[in-house]
């Protein structure tokens, strides 16, 4: 596998790497740490981890202007990636079409050669772990075999590009504390190695786990008929619009005249997350928003988000983003010595 990535207004790149494809359980991880510097960098860096099979690459971006990114992988990989923050405009050479990666998404792409341009805007935060694998490593993590991936596995069998899912898939408070594990890691050598190797395992069997749920909610929606359902958008917008005082589930379902069961019930089926997830959620993307403004003491955040407690909401906050508000306005904001 062939790794670059390269920033197009700048025509520089902060990615360049090539492994092997032939995976080997005796070689240890090269790591690299990632960084550039420039007039339109309001910041970029991360880390990257490499051996025969591997590239596992965590970045931190933001410019003073619209920047696109152009990714590129030579060589057949499985790609699994993961947006932490920001929407970003997404063409991808080997797929049909143009999407937005939403904040905390994540899928699994395979492609005979990946590429794609990242559109991201003047001052938005960007977050990604791209974890590239190549037909070898992925094989001997999840076997050719195996039932859990029968239709991604014949995909990449037939060298046909695809995607695990059609849609990218939300993260789960499992799915962050593996990542959050593996940015933190401390371990060196052959420990590192197949610790890191562990957990993308883990990340692996989860992914294909949401993928199955994913299956079976879309065969339920279809029990539900057109009346329930417009009763959930309404449910839906609701919260959009009071999740900072969100109410309780059965004033609610008042509201909505559907019964707490099939609030509940339909709200994870239509939207694939729960209720009480959904107003974290959203509770979570002001509070990015607002610390991106840099003009609001935490303190302050903490009741514009609607939290009552400091500490709830840093516990609330640490969950979903995997770093508390201050670590994370720290990345967004160095102080300079």
């Amino acid at each position: 596998m062939n790794l670059s990535a390269r920033l197009l207004e700048l025509n520089e790149n902060y990615l360049l790497k090539e492994v092997s494809d032939v995976y080997d359980s005796a070689l240890l991880l090269d790591e690299h740490e990632v960084r550039l510097i420039g007039k339109d960098v309001d910041y970029l860096n991360g880390i990257q981890l490499s051996t025969n099979g591997l590239i596992f690459v965590d970045v931190q971006m933001a410019f003073f202007k619209p920047m696109t990114d152009i990714f590129k992988i030579t060589g057949h990989s499985i790609v699994m990636e993961f947006l932490f923050t920001a929407d970003v405009e997404v063409e991808l050479y080997h797929m049909e079409g143009i999407e937005t990666y939403q904040t905390n998404t994540h899928n699994i792409t395979y492609a005979s050669d990946y590429g794609g341009s990242f559109k991201m805007n003047q001052g938005t935060n960007v977050n990604f772990i791209m974890i590239m694998l190549s037909r070898d490593f992925y094989f001997k993590l999840i076997p050719e075999t195996s039932k859990l991936h029968q239709e991604f596995s014949k995909l990449i069998s037939d060298s046909r590009s695809g995607m695990l899912s059609d849609v990218h898939l939300p993260f789960t408070s499992e799915i962050q504390t593996i990542l959050y594990q593996i940015r933190h890691c401390k371990r060196k050598g052959e420990l590192k190695r197949l610790y890191i190797e562990n957990k993308i395992q883990e990340l692996l069997l989860l992914q294909f786990e949401m993928h199955q749920q994913q299956q079976y909610l879309l065969l339920e929606k279809r029990r539900f008929n057109h009346q329930d359902i417009l009763k959930l958008r309404e449910a839906k917008m609701i919260l959009d619009q009071e999740y900072k005082t969100a109410p309780l589930i059965n004033e609610l379902a008042k509201r909505v005249y559907l019964n707490e069961f099939k609030l509940k019930r339909g709200f994870k089926i239509c939207y694939g997350i729960t209720i009480k997830s959904y107003v974290i959620a959203l509770k979570m993307k002001k509070a990015l928003s607002l610390l991106n403004e840099n003009k609001y003491q935490i303190s302050e955040l903490t009741y514009m988000c609607g939290y009552n407690s400091l500490s709830r909401f840093s516990s609330a906050f640490k969950s979903y983003y995997g770093c508390s508000p201050k670590k994370m306005l720290a990345v967004v904001y160095p102080v300079e010595n």
